[in-house]
Parts: C-alpha cells; sequence; structure tokens
C-alpha cells in the first residue's frame, strides 16, 4: 500500500532496545527518518523515547508512553514534539508477531507534554501503525513503513 517516495512521507524503524537511550528490556527502540524518494536519510534522526507507563494519565496498563524528540548527532535538543498514543490492539503483550496499534496526534504544545497531552483523544491522530515488537510491520523487505505526515506533524531539519 504505502510507499516512502516524497518528503511528506517518514519511515519508521523499530528493533528491540539492547542498550543506550532503553535502560530496561521492556523497551524498544524506534528511530524515525525523513524520507526521499526511498532514501531514509541518517542526518533527519528523531530520538523516540518508549518506557512503560504506570501513572494515572494512562486509560490502562496496557498503554505505553512515548517521548519524541528532535535529534541532532544523538542528542535531544529540541522542544518540537510529536504526540504518539500507543496501546495494545487485542494481545495482552507484544512479544513476536503480536501487533500494536500507534495513534500519532499532532503537539500543539511547544514544551515537553506530559502524559495527558499523549494520551488526550484528539482528532487530529492521523495514523494507526500495526507493527511486530521486533520491527515495523510492512510489505517491505527493509522492514520499513511510510507514515503519511507532513512536516508540521513531525519534525522538520530544513
Amino acid at each position: 500500500h504505502m510507499h516512502c517516495h516524497s518528503r511528506m512521507h517518514t519511515c519508521i524503524h523499530i528493533h528491540q532496545c539492547t542498550h543506550m537511550h532503553c535502560h530496561s528490556r521492556m523497551h524498544t527502540c524506534i528511530h524515525i527518518h525523513q524520507c526521499t524518494h526511498m532514501h531514509c536519510h541518517s542526518r533527519m534522526h528523531t530520538c523516540i523515547h518508549i518506557h512503560q507507563c504506570t501513572h494515572m494519565h494512562c486509560h490502562s496498563r496496557m498503554h505505553t508512553c512515548i517521548h519524541i524528540h528532535q535529534c541532532t548527532h544523538m542528542h535531544c535538543h529540541s522542544r518540537m514534539h510529536t504526540c504518539i498514543h500507543i496501546h495494545q490492539c487485542t494481545h495482552m503483550h507484544c512479544h513476536s508477531q503480536m501487533h500494536t496499534c500507534i495513534h500519532i496526534h499532532q503537539c500543539t504544545h511547544a514544551f515537553t507534554f506530559t502524559n495527558a497531552h499523549m494520551h488526550s483523544h484528539s482528532p487530529m491522530h492521523t495514523y494507526a501503525l500495526p507493527f511486530t515488537n521486533a520491527h515495523v510491520h510492512s510489505h517491505s523487505p527493509m522492514h520499513t513503513y511510510a507514515l503519511p505526515f507532513t512536516n508540521a506533524h513531525m519534525h522538520s531539519h530544513s
């Protein structure tokens, strides 16, 4: 279906986390690249930190909190955020081939958003992405998936 073929798209790569930003094996690392003509450029890296949500702001234990920061040389510094709401679709745990749904919301706050911001049921959510615990579920052998974002939804280095 989708193809990463324009600057309006973003490639997302998901893999199991073993080190760096993740602090527990419950975490998953996600790398997002701005995509142009099926090629992802590492300079467009965005850091996503995922952790299990245990605060009251979460609607259930099956929710996961995601923090997104614009990243330069693996250092997160930008205040530009995109809100992502992730929750289990039909399975109790995301281990192996079980799918997880991601709902993405445009973030209207310039400061670091809270769980309440992330989990607000805004009509601005634009995409639901099914993926496995290991990688993004897609038809591509590169395990990538094109998200129809605009830079307004995500980030821009331009």
